[in-house]
């Protein structure tokens, strides 16, 4: 940039200039990046367009492959190197040699990383990153118990079997290449604790991962042209370099990973093999986790990554969430206890199966291979594989143990127990020792009146729920961020902080609707790489969840995900005022005075259904709503029914009506939820027209009007 600067000068009333470039153009910087982004040219020092780079022949514009037979193309211009391997090669017609997809849907969105180590390309361009996000995935979710429906029959291949001569097998035994499936878990006593629980045939597929390897869902492939594929790993991965060599020697003593390898060993083991790059993320306890990004490459046409194979649908597990634990406890008439078991080395204790082996490989931090033996973080198949034999372990120990019942979230385990049971984790921590499941001593907890699990507190005693602690402070200081006025933020930043309140939003479900303006702003962000103002409405959002934060009460009853039928009607009109029916009880509101307000922006029938609505949660209120539980409130007004569940509104009166609403909802943990009837249906409508005939006197509830209400509105 710095000489097409001096080369192109700027001719100012017949004179040359030169641009002063030791000031910083953030318009023009945020062009460029913007462009040089989509064209993936970060990781390029020298230009790759030029005859005998390693784009050449490409599209400068778009940064993307001509479709050409440009022989220049196929030269090497990175020699020495073992990223792609042509050398007289010919496409195998054995076990290997199918290079269809067998018609799996692509799934390229796991661990993505945008940013590449220099000097690392090729002609084939292998390290191409088309996309932006830099967050892993856990895996899909799903609810189907059932095994898997992966590709093949599910059977161990030796590699006797995969027609490697007798001279490739003696170069396996000297290489130290494995030939057989290890797994640390003692199958035989899991099979009895499954029999004696009758868990089997349900979990047969199991005892069979567990002896023969789980299948990945990879079918047999390769990549034209190539012996070999296998692109260098992620920057991230080698910023935090020693941390991953600490991780890679535990797991070659342990034998679950072996190498390393060089190149041509493998070669005579596999006709054809690859690696998908080492990233690294960093866990919310500040440890670093390896990550194996088999979404890698992504939108290359001439090579598919390894998860784009895999149908996640095949690898489907259980998964208990927020509204899950959250309907149990709340459903608990006596006091519980909660215990907490970890899963330790969760992934790294299942085996897969060895016909997967070809594609599991790694590169270590000097260009040798490493053969993973075990389920990986990054593939699409990790949560199914891990939550079969995790699924089967918590029904083994619900039939072993006096439990009322467990929850699982990936590794983690909260065992729930009435008070007074002697069931005791040590035995529980005993018994899956025994089994050969290993539980991370720094995270188990004994069984007590209150655990954090997915992210909250629980009580089993008290039926409350919240935020660990230094949470809220944290979240209210991360909005404060975002409130500075004049201030430009990143999409990043935004998203990160989206996904944090809605996170919150699970105990203060009241604010979720302040989170459509945030994800509203997300969607139209065209840019992602340039900064932004707030948008009006996400402002308005988040100014909504900083004044709420700041005066909640942390400790929330635990809510009721189920919405409970009490007979609310709620109706108005301008010839008379608003009507609210709850079970048998009514009561009415008759307009006074001037409620209609100035002429420039006066009061309408939104801000009346609004109002009714506010008078039916005051109403409730004094015949004692139960705090945590979500009332349902029937409404014959299509508007009133999205303002509910929208909580807000075009119209000024009817947003100021819903602030009051919201305030009231937070303040007494409870939330509502719009109903549509028709007017025949709503039975107080007769109520807002000022017709009582029918209506006991004795049903008649009276309540205390708001101040701001007193001057508009008198009960009947």
């Amino acid at each position: 940039m710095r000489t097409n600067t001096f080369n192109q000068r700027v001719s100012i009333n017949g004179v040359d200039h030169v641009p002063d470039i030791s000031k910083f153009r953030r318009d023009i910087w945020q062009i460029v990046y913007s462009t040089s982004h989509k064209a993936d040219e970060f990781n390029f020092t020298d230009n790759p367009y030029v005859e005998g780079g390693t784009r050449h022949g490409w599209d400068t514009t778009t940064g993307t492959y001509k479709n050409t037979s440009d022989p220049k193309r196929n030269k090497q211009s990175n020699p020495g190197n073992y990223y792609n391997n042509r050398d007289h090669y010919q496409q195998s017609n054995g076990g290997y040699g199918n290079n269809s997809s067998g018609g799996m849907n692509n799934n390229d969105n796991a661990y993505l990383d945008q940013n590449y180590p220099p000097g690392n390309s090729n002609s084939r361009s292998c390290h191409r990153n088309e996309s932006s996000d830099s967050r892993p995935t856990r895996g899909g979710r799903g609810g189907s118990k059932g095994g898997f429906r992966g590709n093949g029959n599910g059977k161990a291949k030796s590699l006797d079997h995969q027609n490697q001569s007798e001279d490739s097998e003696n170069s396996q035994r000297a290489v130290n290449f494995p030939k057989e499936i290890k797994c640390e878990m003692n199958i035989p006593l899991w099979k009895k604790g499954l029999e004696d629980a009758n868990l089997l045939p349900e979990f047969d597929d199991v005892i069979h991962g567990f002896t023969h390897g789980f299948p990945q869902g990879v079918p047999c492939h390769t990549i034209t042209g190539l012996k070999w594929y296998t692109p260098p790993n992620h920057s991230s991965a080698i910023k935090a370099k020693e941390k991953i060599r600490e991780t890679i020697k535990k797991e070659l003593a342990a034998e679950r990973m072996f190498g390393p390898f060089t190149h041509d060993e493998v070669a005579t083991v596999f006709p054809f093999f690859r690696s998908s790059p080492l990233g690294a993320v960093v866990n919310g306890d500040g440890s670093v986790r390896a990550i194996n990004n088999l979404s890698f490459p992504h939108n290359d046409p001439s090579i598919k990554s390894v998860n784009s194979f895999v149908d996640s649908g095949d690898f489907m597990t259980t998964w208990d969430d927020f509204q899950v634990v959250s309907r149990f406890l709340r459903n608990q008439r006596e006091e519980v206890e909660l215990a907490l078991f970890d899963w330790e080395k969760a992934y790294r204790q299942i085996p897969t199966a060895m016909d997967q082996w070809p594609y599991m490989f790694v590169l270590d931090f000097d260009g040798m291979l490493l053969l993973d033996t075990r389920i990986t973080f990054g593939g699409v198949a990790g949560c199914g594989s891990f939550g079969r034999p995790a699924d089967a372990w918590k029904r083994m120990m619900l039939s072993e143990f006096d439990l009322i019942t467990i929850f699982r979230w990936v590794d983690d385990n909260l065992f729930i127990r009435k008070k007074g049971s002697t069931t005791c984790m040590d035995n529980v921590a005993e018994r899956a020792a025994h089994l050969g499941v290993l539980t991370n001593k720094t995270k188990y907890r004994a069984f007590a009146e209150e655990q954090k699990f997915i992210g909250f507190v629980w009580n089993g005693k008290h039926k409350t729920v919240r935020l660990p602690p230094g949470k809220l402070e944290q979240r209210i200081d991360q909005i404060s961020v975002f409130l500075v006025l004049g201030r430009k933020y990143s999409y990043d930043d935004l998203e990160i902080l989206v996904g944090r309140l809605n996170h919150v939003s699970y105990i203060v479900p009241q604010l979720k609707c302040y989170l459509f303006g945030l994800y509203r702003m997300l969607c139209n962000w065209s840019n992602k790489a340039a900064t932004r103002f707030l948008d009006t409405d996400a402002n308005d959002d988040l100014n909504m969840w900083h004044k709420t934060l700041c005066s909640f009460r942390p400790l929330r009853m635990i809510p009721n995900p189920v919405p409970v039928d009490v007979g609310w009607y709620g109706d108005a009109s301008t010839s008379f005022g608003v009507g609210v029916v709850i079970g048998k009880g009514w009561a009415q509101f008759k307009l006074v005075g001037d409620w209609v307000g100035p002429i420039h922006s006066p009061r309408g029938i939104a801000w009346l259904e609004t109002v009714a609505v506010r008078l039916g949660i005051l109403m409730l209120i004094e015949l004692g709503a139960v705090k945590g539980k979500q009332f349902i409130v029937r409404t014959d007004n299509t508007t009133t029914e999205g303002v509910i569940r929208n909580r807000k509104s075009s119209d000024r009166h009817v947003n100021s009506e819903w602030k009051l609403i919201q305030s009231i909802l937070i303040g007494e943990e409870i939330n509502i939820l719009g109903q549509r009837v028709s007017s025949g249906e709503n039975v107080s409508d007769d109520l807002s027209r000022g017709v009582t005939t029918g209506r006991r006197l004795l049903d008649k509830l009276s309540i205390q009007l708001p101040t701001d209400l007193k001057g508009r509105f008198i009960q009947i």
